[in-house]
């Protein structure tokens, strides 16, 4: 067998893909982002209202429903509601999203480079031991996105404007249902950018544009025509607006400090997040770079498309690197093909990311050792012969890494998914067994079995966490409404730093609060 094969490296990535991104999948327990998606989801089963969502009773403004009716279709495939259910299909996603990345990418690269252009991306930091381990809606948003670039770049290259207008608002009005105004300013500053600079933006106001709004309008307005029949629908899209500002310069909580701080982080914290491909980064610095881009019509256009859109989050002080995901792709394209150039020159800055990268396999070795000594205390099946085949792997890895040029990029691929695997082993059973989550869920959970054909309601604004929501509720099958009344027959949940225990009530248990040190008590009406 000979490892200086790139085809090798590949079947290795693709054999370490699934126990990467799957084992202990269902292990942690769901965060509050999590909580929200599955709570929504859950009581929309419940009350077999699947256009209105709530949460705990009450009506739901800040996300349109569309992921809410897959995670709906998961609990059903999956028996019913579990982490792994509603992880899974962000796994599938994050798979079809890595295909998309692959199909464009070959209409532009070599073979070898478009595969690795899908595999760079899944395995940025912030993908692999962050947004991939969890029910978060944004890698089908992302992928939706970015999808809808890649139509609007191809179908405009072939002069059809009415299969870019017509299947971009397709997919603008999915990405709405999902995510709610933040689709329109993709859309909208996409379009604009490249047709300006293509100068074909007599074009934006051509029919096949206004039909592509059309379907838009159609699609979205149906569900909101639904909507209206039955809820408030201006307060509803009073409250996505909202929560579509509320982290940007538009909102008034953030003073100038906090902004002009983020605008000089902002691009360093991103390196960060998507280590360790942004490294190539430091291709940028070379002179010819501009130039090389501005040669390659697709690279100039994921410039552009970058640039545009990434001066909203630049200018927002609160934004997650989650949120600019379907802007990764287009930035790995670039680093790619440059990546390419130098590699075939062997230049410094090929030099420097090799030895960084190089580095970085010796740093990886270090931490799995210290990984393993700081785990002793948690219970770890086979914990040697799995922390000892993962650093006998990875420094095979360093060594063909380090001998053999031209496999450098997918032997590391395949270093990183075995340290994600050896993460999965380690580092998710550690802050599984050690977290106060855990001992929230167990509560809820005992608390939903105690009283599972009892009333139970929320008093108020009593600041319990989503998450023990989500298995009271899964335990009972019923709806944990908000409610400022004492049940009666039944138990109410009551936060004392709120409100104080009306003397004719009993308190009869106790819960904890996952995000702070107070506890709920658990009250019920006098006899």
């Amino acid at each position: 067998m000979k490892f200086n094969n790139p085809r090798i490296w590949y079947w290795i990535a693709g054999l370490l893909l699934l126990p990467a991104f799957l084992i202990n999948l269902n292990l942690i327990t769901l965060n509050d982002d999590e909580a929200i998606r599955t709570l929504v989801a859950m009581e929309m089963e419940l009350s077999g209202n699947y256009i209105v969502p709530t949460l705990n009773g009450e009506l739901y403004r800040a996300k349109p429903p569309l992921f809410n009716w897959i995670l709906i279709q998961s609990f059903r495939l999956f028996g019913g509601v579990s982490e792994f259910a509603a992880r899974i299909p962000n796994i599938l996603f994050l798979g079809a999203f890595g295909f998309i990345i692959f199909h464009y990418s070959k209409k532009q690269l070599s073979k070898e480079y478009s595969v690795l252009s899908a595999l760079l991306f899944v395995t940025c930091g912030r993908i692999l031991f962050w947004d991939s381990m969890l029910a978060y809606i944004d890698i089908l948003y992302s992928m939706i996105t970015y999808t809808s670039f890649m139509l609007i770049y191809h179908e405009f290259k072939k002069e059809r404007f009415w299969r870019l207008f017509i299947f971009s608002y397709i997919l603008c009005s999915l990405g709405f249902l999902l995510k709610g105004f933040p689709t329109l300013a993709f859309q909208g500053i996409t379009l604009l950018t490249y047709f300006i600079y293509r100068r074909s933006w007599k074009k934006l106001f051509s029919l096949p544009h206004f039909v592509g709004i059309g379907i838009f309008v159609a699609i979205v307005g149906s569900y909101y025509l639904a909507y209206f029949n039955q809820a408030d629908g201006w307060t509803t899209v009073a409250g996505l607006l909202d929560q579509s500002t509320r982290r940007t310069a538009l909102h008034e909580q953030y003073d100038y400090l906090q902004f002009f701080q983020h605008l000089i982080t902002y691009p360093f914290e991103n390196i960060y997040h998507f280590l360790p491909w942004s490294i190539m980064a430091i291709y940028l610095l070379s002179s010819k770079s501009a130039k090389l881009i501005s040669n390659q019509p697709f690279l100039v256009f994921c410039s552009l498309t970058f640039l545009a859109n990434i001066v909203i989050y630049w200018v927002s002080v609160e934004v997650y690197p989650r949120y600019i995901l379907m802007l990764i792709p287009l930035v790995f394209s670039i680093f790619l093909y440059l990546h390419q150039i130098h590699y075939r020159k062997n230049s410094y800055l090929y030099k420097i990311y090799f030895r960084t990268h190089q580095f970085l396999l010796i740093g990886i070795i270090l931490t799995c050792l210290i990984a393993l000594r700081q785990t002793m205390h948690i219970d770890i099946p086979y914990r040697y012969i799995k922390m000892f085949s993962g650093i006998i792997a990875l420094s095979v890895i360093f060594y063909f890494f380090t001998k053999y040029r031209n496999v450098r990029l997918i032997t590391f691929v395949c270093a990183i998914l075995v340290l994600r695997i050896l993460f999965n082993w380690f580092v998710i059973p550690e802050r599984h067994q050690t977290s106060k989550p855990l001992v929230c869920k167990e509560q809820a959970i005992a608390l939903g079995k105690e009283y599972q054909d009892i009333p139970i309601n929320i008093y108020g604004f009593s600041n319990i966490d989503l998450t023990s929501s989500v298995y009271i509720t899964r335990e009972r099958n019923k709806i944990t409404p908000r409610s400022l009344k004492i049940q009666n027959p039944g138990v109410t949940i009551l936060d004392t730093a709120k409100y104080e225990i009306p003397l004719d009530t009993d308190v009869v248990g106790k819960i904890c609060v996952r995000g702070g040190s107070q506890t709920l008590f658990l009250i019920q009406a006098k006899d």
